[in-house]
């Protein structure tokens, strides 16, 4: 019988421990699941970022490819001015040809000019007499 007694004892500790622990437990989770309920909204907030994680994850390669664009256009500003530069050139050459062209052209104008002159001069046109 001692043995049941004690065993009484035991099971009405267990169970008033068990009552303790689980008043003690309530009362120290009360503010923990009230910090939970808080973040419900948190929750749902964050699910609807999901299309902007993906948004971002996109962004990336985008990025890698305006780099690329931005190093592009970096190649060609710096080869523009050299461009500019050999472009000029290649004008001031052509200018050089077309002036000596002209200067060409207008010698040959003033000699044939000269020549008809004289011909002018020289020359007595024939009369023809009507009957």
């Amino acid at each position: 019988m001692d043995q049941e007694l004690l065993n009484a004892l035991r099971q009405v500790f267990r169970e008033e421990l068990r009552h303790e622990l689980r008043s003690e437990l309530e009362r120290e989770l009360g503010p923990i699941k009230a910090q939970i309920a808080e973040l419900g909204p948190i929750k749902e907030q964050l699910a609807e970022l999901g299309p902007i994680k993906e948004q971002l994850a996109e962004l990336g390669p985008i990025q890698e490819r305006l780099q690329a664009i931005g190093d592009q256009l970096d190649r060609m500003e710096r080869s523009q001015a050299e461009d500019v530069v050999a472009m000029l050139g290649h004008l001031n050459n052509k200018l050089e040809i077309i002036q000596h062209d002209v200067e060409f052209v207008a010698k040959e104008q003033g000699a044939i000019r000269l020549e008809i002159d004289r011909s002018k001069r020289y020359y007595t046109p024939i009369v023809h007499e009507k009957p």
